[in-house]
């Protein structure tokens, strides 16, 4: 049955009765799998350093100060956008 079915298709679709389509063929559009890009990092630059006293306490309960560098930074991205951070290292 489904020879017959072909063998008629293929003899009528060459006068336009019967379409491809009729056939049980579909046009499908391919799927395009669409990745986006990967942001990665472009840049880091140094926006400010201040330095701070800090006090603290020893075990004994003794309390002394100490030195710290407060840095920011700023990360440039490239799809254009940024962030600020911060790092504090004792001096």
């Amino acid at each position: 049955m489904k020879t017959l079915l072909i063998a008629l298709i293929a003899v009528a679709a060459p006068f336009g009765l019967v379409s491809v389509a009729d056939a049980g063929q579909y046009c499908h559009t391919p799927k395009v799998s669409y990745c986006k890009p990967k942001v990665y990092k472009v840049s880091t630059c140094e926006i400010n350093r201040c330095y701070q006293c800090r006090t603290a306490y020893d075990h004994c309960g003794h309390r002394y100060t100490y030195r710290v560098a407060v840095i920011t930074y700023k990360d440039h991205y490239s799809n254009g956008s940024w962030r600020t951070w911060t790092k504090t290292v004792r001096v």
